[in-house]
């Protein structure tokens, strides 16, 4: 015999899940895996990378920069880091702002993260690379295997040792 959906059914049923809704927001809220509620941080540091610039010059727009590093995540290597950064805006006096346009993948060992984006560096640079405790955030937009569809951000600190930090908030 099937049971009647009468009002005193459906105040149940939605008593029910009220209470339940209200259980699972309060777990979710007692104790929040990260800093930021809905992310995943990942804290990478990079080596010192090897760098390779392709002309018109250093510090002229259209300069690509080829670089890669190995990672670390709480001090154990976490695979690779890839990336390309090219200029496309710079004051013509060699003072101001450089505007870079930022490819990074990070090839960890679960699959990769993509992340693109643009960034202001102070100039002048040294040695073509940013001035030390510079800070550079930049859209995650892909990934492949465990981080297929990622999305999210990176910020990227530069160190006073030359190796970079990397912290990766993916949106879960």
């Amino acid at each position: 015999m099937k049971t009647p959906w009468n009002s005193a059914t459906r105040m149940g049923v939605a008593t029910a899940l009220a209470v339940s809704t209200i259980f699972v927001a309060s777990a979710a809220t007692a104790a929040p895996l990260n800093p930021v509620v809905g992310y995943t941080i990942i804290k990478l540091v990079q080596d010192a990378p090897a760098i390779e610039n392709i002309q018109p010059g250093p510090g002229r727009p259209g300069q690509t920069a080829y670089f890669e590093a190995g990672l670390a995540r709480s001090g154990k290597p976490y695979g690779e880091l890839h990336g390309t950064t090219v200029i496309y805006d710079v004051t013509p006096d060699g003072s101001g702002v450089e505007t870079r346009l930022r490819t990074l993948v990070f090839d960890l060992p679960n699959g990769q993260v993509v992340a693109m984006g643009t960034s202001n560096y102070d100039l002048p640079l040294v040695a073509n690379v940013p001035v030390v405790r510079s800070t550079a955030t930049i859209a995650i937009v892909g990934g492949t295997e465990t981080y297929a569809a990622a999305r999210g951000q990176v910020t990227t600190v530069r160190r006073t040792d030359g190796t970079y930090e990397h912290v990766l908030m993916l949106l879960k």
